[in-house]
């Protein structure tokens, strides 16, 4: 290995201390020697070439006089040691990217690759994260539970790890030490606890201790409310077929004596709880099931059993049993028998001839057909046969409900429009000419149509409408003027046809059908469904919340169907393009059916003229 030296002593010494050689392993010879000039000012080293006496020793020699002028660096015991030679052909460095460990040098923090010289100084910071124990209390949205979590983290102390010594790039890493969190007590449990004002008694301390020996926590109920004893409702049994709809089963006749219901068991009531901070909760009272007689029934053996006093037809009707009525006709309604009121059920064992009237305020069952006649029923009413002519009404005049209501609703907005307006004058000043004629004209338009509509009404029904009409046109056709005496009479009237209104509106909740096998040249109303069995229906008019007519054959030709839901049938007009009107008075409501040329079909709002054969 050639070296610089001023001298040969210097060479020798440069051996021994960077080269680890020992006096007697190597020799020295002069390649060329020093030069001094100008009295020795200028001096320039020469070139000595030590030689190993063993050739093995030179080779590992060579080898370290070379790696010794490169620099190292080394990490022990968490701090970053440096060597650069003064003949220095590599300087040291190291990598920082650890996040645990904070690498300054010279009070710069420093990251990624970093080249050191033995002048600088470098520090490590580790990050350090503590370790904790949480407790808390949450109570459920009823205050029947509380929940008790205990979260555990453990901390850890980051340390730098150590790296021998290197003349290449070293990687600064970290290793942690884990600090334990702080232990939960039992009493630090019970203190939290007590303070959210948890009944004593309902604290379970087992499950506390349990969570506190989990490593890392959890969750656990530790109080639970009491909740309430149900109570027991009263006990009915029905000795025939009943909802909640209050109907009773459509065929059956009970006898005089039948027992119609038995009180099984009387209600008892509930027991009331506690939630977990001991506040009463209240047990819901038993429902006492309404077991009470009505018409055609009274109570036998005290008040737990219910018998028929008459022959009929059992119905519930909002918790009160009743028997309604039966009237058997062996034979045709006609002259002979006269006209039929009866209030019950009505069983006709043929047909209603021409000219004859029947009501009910119950059912109204034919085997079979109607001709020309009269119908009205609270009920369903069944008809075994054909309807040749006549009115049929079961529940409610839907005539009424879909077009009258609206217009006796549209004269009580005007009504309303008239007493606020005279409020505001003066005592004698009247409303004024133009307004007034604009209201009284509105209030005509509405009365000539419902006058259109009396001859479909039933006899109770036509008698108050033309009383309510007169009272109308009495009010508002005379007068020329009105001033606020006049105001008085127009709130009677008002508050009369909303009691109208609100009545009608009621009646037609329920829900009453009519079934037949066909019908020509018939008014059919129905506050449930017409349901039509057979050939279907010619030139008749049918009104109620639904229409089906059964058979896929089944034809509908000439005549109106109105709705408020509904209609289904097989061909509505005919091939001829007869005029048939179709409309449904929801505007989601649906016409299945196959339409031929000269069918109006009318949803909501929506009219559809049908020019050509089309399916729906």
């Amino acid at each position: 290995m050639v070296v610089e030296a001023f001298s040969e002593a210097e060479a020798r010494t440069y051996a021994k201390k960077f080269l680890g050689y020992s006096e007697g392993q190597f020799k020295i010879s002069t390649v060329q020697e020093p030069v001094y000039q100008f009295w020795g000012t200028i001096k320039k080293k020469g070139k000595y070439n030590i030689i190993l006496i063993n050739n093995g020793d030179l080779k590992k020699n060579t080898k370290e006089m070379e790696d010794c002028k490169k620099g190292y660096v080394e990490i022990k015991d968490g701090k970053l040691n440096i060597y650069k030679p003064h003949d220095c052909r590599r300087y040291p460095s190291i990598i920082a990217n650890d996040p645990n460990i904070i690498v300054y040098v010279n009070g710069e923090i420093r990251k990624n690759v970093i080249i050191l010289n033995d002048k600088d100084k470098v520090e490590f910071k580790t990050k350090e994260v503590q370790a904790s124990s949480h407790i808390y209390l949450e109570l459920s949205e009823d205050k029947m539970k509380a929940v008790l979590y205990i979260k555990k983290e453990e901390g850890r102390v980051y340390c730098v790890k150590d790296v021998e010594k290197s003349n290449t790039t070293i990687t600064v890493e970290s290793y942690f030490k884990t600090i334990l969190p702080e232990e939960v007590t039992l009493d630090s449990c019970l203190e939290l606890i007590r303070k959210s004002n948890i009944k004593e008694e309902f604290i379970n301390k087992d499950e506390i201790i349990k969570l506190i020996q989990l490593p890392a926590g959890g969750s656990a109920v530790v109080a639970k409310g009491i909740y309430p004893t149900p109570a027991m409702d009263t006990e009915i049994r029905y000795y025939f077929n009943v909802t909640e709809e209050s109907e009773g089963e459509d065929n059956i006749v009970v006898q005089i004596g039948d027992v119609l219901a038995e009180k099984i068991k009387e209600a008892i009531p509930g027991i009331d709880g506690e939630d977990v901070t001991g506040a009463p909760i209240k047990a819901a009272d038993p429902e006492e099931s309404f077991f009470k007689p009505g018409s055609g029934t009274m109570y036998i053996e005290g008040h737990d059993r219910i018998v028929a006093t008459i022959n009929g037809r059992p119905k519930l009707v909002k918790g009160e049993l009743r028997v309604i009525p039966l009237l058997v006709i062996h034979g045709d309604v006609n002259k002979d028998t006269g006209d039929i009121f009866f209030n019950g059920d009505v069983v006709i064992e043929g047909n209603i001839m021409d000219n004859m009237k029947v009501t009910a305020h119950g059912k109204i069952n034919i085997t079979g057909s109607v001709y020309n006649a009269v119908l009205f029923a609270d009920e369903d009413i069944l008809i075994g046969g054909t309807v040749m002519g006549g009115n049929v009404i079961a529940g409610l005049n839907m005539v009424n409900c879909f077009f009258n209501i609206p217009l006796l609703e549209k004269m009580v907005h005007v009504m309303n429009q008239i007493k606020e307006e005279i409020e505001k004058k003066e005592i004698s000043e009247p409303m004024d000419t133009y307004a007034y004629d604009a209201v009284q004209g509105v209030i005509r338009v509405n009365v000539i149509e419902i006058e259109k509509t009396l001859h479909l009404q039933s006899d109770s029904d036509a008698v108050i409408l033309r009383r309510l009409l007169n009272e109308i046109k009495d009010k508002f056709y005379s007068y020329k003027a009105i001033i606020r005496k006049d105001v008085k009479q127009i709130q009677l009237l008002r508050d009369e046809l909303t009691y109208y209104i609100e009545r009608k509106k009621e009646i037609s909740t329920r829900h009453a059908n009519v079934q037949l096998q066909y019908a020509q040249s018939t008014v059919i109303q129905a506050c449930g469904t017409i349901i039509i069995t057979g050939l279907g229906s010619y030139q008749s008019c049918l009104y109620a919340k639904e229409i089906l007519y059964k058979r896929p054959t089944s034809s509908v030709k000439g005549g109106t169907l109105v709705a408020q839901k509904s209609i289904k049938a097989g061909e509505i007009g005919s091939p001829s393009g007869i005029h048939t009107n179709c409309r449904i008075l929801n505007k989601d409501g649906k016409v299945f059916a196959r339409y031929y040329n000269g069918t109006i079909v009318t949803i909501g709002d929506k009219v559809k003229i049908i020019t050509k054969e089309q399916i729906s």
